[in-house]
């Protein structure tokens, strides 16, 4: 998509998915189980 209008991208991180913002204190490449509020927002935005 950026590259189709001259830009490249060096960086990306993904802050949110959907409405669910992210935790941006969990490490990069760790991972942790989804709450059950995080689960439902996750499928409200369908």
């Amino acid at each position: 998509m950026c590259l189709k209008v001259g830009k490249e991208v060096t960086y990306l991180k993904r802050i949110a998915i959907g409405k669910l913002q992210l935790d941006e204190k969990l490490p990069v490449g760790s991972y942790r189980l989804l709450t059950d509020e995080e689960i439902e927002i996750l499928k409200s935005n369908e």
